[in-house]
């Protein structure tokens, strides 16, 4: 990426996704984690006689989160939202186990998962109807039972080895001075306009 801000804005995305995955657990075939209960209460003040923590006692209580406030989430990748029935299905199942959160990859390829006016519609939704709103259905039916929603994208892959992107609205065809060169090939790339054909193969 050669504009800063938008090197930023994508850091910033992925900090924010790395930060949720610590309270996450991946989605096919894991039981949610042990409940563990907190409370966002303040700390009771510490009476004189007690021993303060890391004073070589007990330590000193610790505040405990609500429990309707702790989050047991699912990543939720893109692959799963190509049908109506199989986004049904991953919710249903995911809420019967006993997850209170998705986290839903909705940029895979610099593709959209959702209705956008900016980025592609993702190939793999050719099959399903022009109006489908992959993300739009995720949040209608886990908003239903009760489940909160927060989309999650890729930064930084824009496609994968193999034919080019056919939508000439895609990022690679409409940007590919954008793209990163692998070192391998910036000698050869170095003389080529990035909106040449051959760069983008």
């Amino acid at each position: 990426m050669t504009n800063s801000n938008s090197l930023r804005t994508a850091l910033g995305v992925l900090l924010a996704v790395s930060l949720a995955a610590g309270a996450c657990t991946q989605v096919q075939g894991v039981r949610p984690a042990p409940t563990v209960t907190t409370s966002t209460g303040p700390v009771p003040p510490r009476k004189a006689s007690e021993p303060s923590r890391g004073g070589g006692g007990e330590p000193a209580p610790v505040a405990s989160v609500s429990p309707s406030r702790e989050v047991r989430g699912v990543w939720v990748v893109r692959t799963t939202l190509t049908s109506e029935d199989g986004i049904r299905r991953m919710v249903r199942e995911t809420h019967d186990a006993g997850f209170n959160t998705l986290l839903v990859q909705v940029r895979g390829r610099a593709d959209a998962y959702y209705a956008s006016s900016v980025e592609s519609r993702a190939v793999q939704l050719s099959d399903a109807p022009a109006g489908f709103d992959p993300l739009a259905l995720v949040v209608e039916e886990a908003h239903a039972r009760g489940m909160q929603v927060h989309a999650w994208v890729v930064a930084q892959l824009v496609w994968g080895i193999g034919p080019l992107p056919e939508d000439p609205g895609h990022l690679v065809n409409l940007r590919p001075d954008w793209l990163a060169v692998p070192r391998s090939l910036a000698g050869q790339l170095y003389d080529i306009d990035p909106f040449h054909p051959s760069y983008r193969e």
